[in-house]
């Protein structure tokens, strides 16, 4: 099996050198694992927009067989969070998953506008076109507050992404009207059925309607989960992912 490296040197340089939008570039190569932390600075139609790049932490591998592209996902975590723990929160998995995951930080604070939304779809796509994505497995997911994001974006770029996990997320009726059910990708709602902050009834009459509608559903549902993301709901997660990947 040949071996190539996933960050060498060279391709750093090359990548600084073609993305002038990414800077700051950090590594850290824990075994197989490259844990890689940048900062994002949007260009295009809502460039000027911006004063203050949107930094991120990316998990990738330093190994990779001929050929071989990686599933991505994009995680947003919620307004309580940061993108370290939540990265953190996924690593071990997602490293026995061979899953590469994004993960933009709140501390440049994104809000619910076609600008913030657009800044992370531009993220995505120069991480894709840099790095070895499959651009036909890319994954949008969210925690709570990002977990809204997720799914403004996926409505906005529906199809862009594979899947869509909502974790924790606000119920929305007004948006399932508004998806073309044709492009928009599998849905996956994990959330506890004890969460006070948002109602598990309305998540499971929102996953129905959807589902009514042509999309593709599945849910974990967590008797005793309250507001929250369990560690022991990633690795269903991910697994979800690999299976929608062999329906390809």
């Amino acid at each position: 099996m040949k071996i190539s490296s996933f960050l060498s040197l060279a391709l750093v340089s090359v990548m600084l050198s073609s993305m002038s939008c990414m800077d700051h570039l950090k590594t850290k190569i824990m075994g197989d694992t490259v844990i890689t932390e940048g900062n994002f600075l949007p260009k295009g139609p809502f460039a000027d927009r911006y004063h203050q790049a949107v930094p991120f932490y990316l998990l990738g591998f330093k190994s990779q067989k001929p050929g071989e592209k990686f599933p991505l996902l994009m995680l947003l975590h919620g307004s309580g969070d940061s993108a370290e723990h939540a990265l953190e929160t996924w690593q071990d998995q997602a490293q026995k998953a061979r899953v590469m995951i994004l993960a933009p930080s709140r501390t440049h604070p994104y809000k619910n506008q076609v600008e913030d939304l657009e800044a992370l779809n531009f993220l995505a796509d120069k991480i894709t076109a840099d790095y070895p994505v499959d651009t036909a497995q890319r994954t949008l997911a969210g925690a709570s507050s990002g977990a809204l994001m997720a799914r403004q974006l996926a409505v906005l770029h529906p199809s862009g992404w594979k899947n869509l996990v909502l974790i924790s997320s606000p119920p929305s009726e007004d948006w399932i009207e508004k998806i073309d059910p044709a492009s928009f990708p599998a849905v996956l709602y994990a959330h506890g059925r004890q969460d006070p902050q948002f109602s598990y009834e309305r998540i499971r009459v929102n996953g129905e309607r959807l589902k009514e509608r042509g999309v593709t559903v599945a849910v974990i549902d967590d008797p005793q989960a309250v507001h929250e993301t369990r560690d022991e709901w990633i690795a269903p997660i991910l697994r979800w992912i690999k299976t929608r990947r062999l329906r390809a």
